[in-house]
């Protein structure tokens, strides 16, 4: 299994019981800076979902946390699709100081926003075969025509050559290729012809004509970087958007009928989709103002 596949950060996420994994979340600096946390399935042990599946967070493969109920339910189709896929699936996490100790929170993405898995590569699929490089046709050709040039020169060469023909001398034809010289005497003079030397054979030279193998290249492989998530757009009603339905965005909110003094109220239930920034979910389970 492949991983982790990080999700997008899109929105805030708040992390419930990380006060029981303090030791742990002691080993990292709480500096606001992003850490990489793997989500996976566990079973909430104790409270009203007792027995039920979650998501817990964990920060190099130790527990430091879960998702409430209603977050678990928001994203468990997206994770249960990371895994079957055959990958870990992964977002980023944000350390910082709470009234809980060290608390998390993670970036992850939007309810509506589609997000595509691909399938995990493994370790022991095939390689493609390369195919084989096949010699030119043109290379054999040029052997064969040469070996039957060849074979032609040498016909040639094993034809005896036409004998030279003989001297006649008074009349007289002497055979062989080289005569003794014949004295004919005459009155007062003496003549002496000589026989004509051999013929010679002539040397034929014959050039083999050379081929070269042609030259590959090797091209390189471009690569194009993925685009940069979309910017979060602010939310134009003047709502927080770290609850649902609307809050107003103000210096501090308070249930209505409750012991806060404002300076503005709503009423619940409120679902806590981000950050509790306005303390709305006293018992941490994702509803405020119940």
């Amino acid at each position: 299994m492949s991983g982790p596949f990080m999700l997008p950060g899109e929105v805030t996420v708040t992390v419930t019981r990380e006060e029981d994994h303090q030791q742990h979340l002691a080993r990292y600096p709480v500096t606001g800076a992003q850490l990489v946390a793997e989500l996976a399935w566990c079973t909430v042990t104790t409270g009203k979902h007792q027995g039920q599946r979650a998501i817990e967070v964990r920060l190099d493969s130790v527990r430091v946390g879960e998702l409430t109920h209603v977050m678990s339910d928001r994203y468990g189709a997206l994770v249960s699709e990371v895994i079957e896929r055959g990958h870990r699936p992964g977002c980023a996490a944000v350390l910082h100081d709470g009234k809980r100790g060290i608390e998390v929170t993670l970036r992850l993405p939007r309810a509506d926003t589609a997000v595509v898995v691909p399938l995990a590569r493994t370790a022991d699929s095939p390689q493609p075969s390369r195919p084989r490089r096949r010699k030119p046709v043109w290379v054999a050709a040029a052997v064969v025509g040469g070996l039957l040039i060849i074979s032609a020169i040498a016909s040639k060469e094993d034809k005896p050559a036409p004998p030279a023909a003989a001297p006649t001398v008074n009349g007289t034809t002497v055979n062989g290729t080289a005569a003794a010289p014949v004295t004919t005497t005459t009155i007062g003079a003496t003549t002496t012809t000589a026989a004509p030397a051999p013929t010679s054979v002539p040397v034929v030279t014959t050039t083999v004509p050379t081929t070269k193998k042609p030259s590959s290249t090797k091209q390189t492989p471009t690569t194009t970087s993925e685009p940069k998530p979309p910017a979060e757009p602010q939310d134009a009603a003047g709502c927080d958007p770290n609850y649902t339905p609307c809050v107003p965005i103000a210096s501090d909110v308070d249930c209505a009928g409750g012991k806060g003094n404002g300076p503005a109220y709503v009423s619940g239930p409120i679902t806590v989709i981000g950050e509790d920034i306005y303390k709305l979910d006293n018992n941490n389970d994702g509803i405020g103002c119940e």
